[in-house]
């Protein structure tokens, strides 16, 4: 019987291993593997075998991501994830120094934070809460997000950190803190002062919500966790 999205993950699939196979990693489509939502792509590089990865799509979202944690050569893992983000259109941020993904998430009257710290390509913290502040009905959407940039900065300030990029994925984060955005909620107006308080030399970096970017999902990740505890 054939999957409910098929067509869309042959499609997808197809296109992310002719990528791949033009840097040299050979692909597979795993054709028992189909699910509504998923489907396997076995991966192999010089003649080895090296696991499978899973792409998922999301028809609410419109869009896919991959979960790589099954190929068994790390550094081919990591090549494979990289090559995903360009191929959904990212922009990477830089990859030397230090970069935080940060995102947040709301649910029940609670909005929690997620962030991925980076430094030199190597992950040095992940921090993630529920918020502490006060939220306002405008703001609930908001709260978490910037209050991962905060505690981002606030890690940076305890670790002498002076200058950091922040890739985001909700307009406003960068904006607020520019001045660019008249901050007009509580909330807005606390971040503003904060980010400046602390006093670093941030790159805003802003990447497109939900594409599969693999730090973004993971503070994304973090956030809706944070939630539950």
């Amino acid at each position: 019987m054939r999957s409910l999205y098929e067509k869309e993950l042959r499609s997808a699939a197809a296109a992310f291993a002719d990528l791949l196979q033009t840097h040299a990693v050979s692909v597979q489509l795993d054709e028992v593997s189909f699910r509504d939502y998923s489907v396997k792509l076995l991966i192999s590089y010089a003649g080895v075998s090296y696991g499978s990865l899973v792409m998922y799509y999301s028809p609410k979202r419109n869009n896919y991501r991959i979960a790589a944690a099954a190929i068994s050569h790390d550094e081919l893992r990591e090549r494979i994830l990289r090559l995903w983000d360009e191929y959904t259109g990212i922009a990477p941020p830089p990859q030397n120094g230090v970069i935080a993904y940060v995102d947040g998430s709301y649910r029940d009257d609670t909005a929690s934070y997620g962030a991925v710290i980076i430094k030199d390509g190597i992950v040095v913290k992940e921090l993630s809460g529920k918020t502490e502040q006060t939220i306002g009905r405008g703001a609930r959407q908001v709260a978490g997000e910037l209050d991962a940039v905060l505690h981002v900065l606030q890690w940076c300030d305890e670790n002498g950190i002076s200058e950091l990029t922040i890739a985001y994925d909700m307009k406003g984060i960068a904006e607020w803190a520019r001045g660019t955005w008249q901050t007009k909620s509580p909330v807005t107006q606390a971040y503003a002062a904060s980010v400046h308080r602390y006093k670093k030399n941030i790159t805003w970096h802003k990447i497109a919500a939900h594409t599969g970017a693999r730090w973004n999902e993971h503070a994304d990740k973090l956030a809706r966790a944070a939630l539950s505890k």
